[in-house]
Formats: structure tokens, sequence, C-alpha cells
């Protein structure tokens, strides 16, 4: 086989993934404590990086395969392509703000966000005056040190959300975990590839199947 690098996010999503490539054995260990390299066998090596570079490496080239949000994918638009949906690390794009908010006390909104044009390209069609602050990080701080009026955030449970005081206000998008490769490896490593993305797809759809029989 070709050699071929998955990458995969930290967080959230890492677990779910791993859980995937075990029934698709392509993995066969527990989840890595640490960034990088952590995985090569038969011409298959697992990296583990930040969710925001999983796109990027596979864009470039630096990763044939990974794993990561439909979140981050329309978010940052890169060249990648999408196989498909993993059905895993499922959750919510919304806005949310303090209990109680019935509007800013200043003509434009702030909004705080790590989803800069997600939450611009939301607002801008509900034709209010915004501006939206990135950050990289605990967002749902951000109205109660007066950072900004509202975020724009994932939830998954809403727990996050009620810690800080902040209710949901309304649901930009759902997002799961999207299996992507890289345009030139998707061509040049076709034989490769393609063996890859039919055991992970497989095996998503097996754990999606056995999780729906369960509830």
């Amino acid at each position: 086989m070709d050699g071929i690098t998955i990458a995969l996010p930290k967080g959230r999503l890492l677990e779910p993934s791993l859980g995937i490539l075990r029934e698709a054995e392509v993995w066969d260990g527990e989840a890595p404590t640490t960034d990088g390299l952590v995985f090569e066998r038969d011409g298959v090596r697992i990296i583990v990086i930040r969710d925001d570079d999983v796109a990027t490496y596979v864009a470039t080239g630096a990763a044939d395969m990974g794993i990561v949000g439909k979140d981050v994918l329309l978010e940052q638009k890169k060249d990648v392509v999408e196989i498909g949906d993993l059905g895993v690390g499922v959750c919510r794009l919304v806005v949310a703000a303090p209990k109680g908010f019935r509007g800013p006390p200043r003509p434009v909104l702030r909004v705080a966000s790590k989803y800069a044009s997600l939450a611009e390209e939301f607002l801008s069609r509900k034709g209010c005056p915004f501006q939206v602050i990135k950050v990289h990080g605990s967002t749902e701080l951000a109205p109660s040190m007066g950072l900004a009026d509202a975020i724009v955030d994932l939830v998954q449970t809403g727990k996050t959300l009620e810690r800080n005081g902040l209710v949901e206000v309304e649901e930009i998008l759902r997002s799961s975990a999207r299996l992507i490769v890289n345009p030139a490896s998707y061509t040049m490593k076709q034989g490769a590839v393609a063996t890859l993305v039919s055991s992970i797809i497989a095996a998503a759809t097996a754990a999606t199947s056995a999780e729906g029989e369960r509830e």
C-alpha cells in the first residue's frame, strides 16, 4: 500500500474518530496523550493535531486524509474532497446570549466567536448592525467579561452555556465529523485511498446502525 497519512483532531472528536479507525482495523491502540506522530502500521501513519489545522494539513497534502467537523470545513472553506458523514461528534452551532437578554446597550451587536466567517454570514442575513470579535477559546466567558453581547459557538448538551448564565437564542447549523481527502491524493494514491475510505465508511456506518439499534 502507498504510504497514507491520516490527520485526526485533538479534543472532542479524537476518541470517536479512533473508535471508527479501530473498527476499520486501521488503529489498535488507546487515545494518544501527546500531539504528533502516534501510530504507524502497514504504510498508514496517524497524526493528532489541532482541529483547526486538520483541513489545512489535508488541503496542502501534508496529510492525505483527515477527520474534521463540518463546522470547521464550512468556516475554513479549504480545497479538500469531502467523502462522507461519519455520524459521530454531532453538535450544533448556535447563537447564545445571557438570560433575559433584550438587545445590546449600543447600536451595534458585538458577537464573540471562533467561527468568525460563519457568524458574519449568519448575522448578515439577519440584517442587523454587528461586530464579530474573533476568539480562539473560552468563548462562553465573553458576555460576562464585557467582551461581547452574545456568542456563536458549538454546543452538545448545553451545560457549558448554562454554567455561564447563557441561553440558546437560535441554531445556525448542525455539525458532525466528516472524512476528507486531499484532491491530489484522491487521484495519485487512488488504490490506497479507496481501500481506507471503504473500510472507514463501512466502520462508521456499522457503528451508527448499532447505536440506532441500542436506542
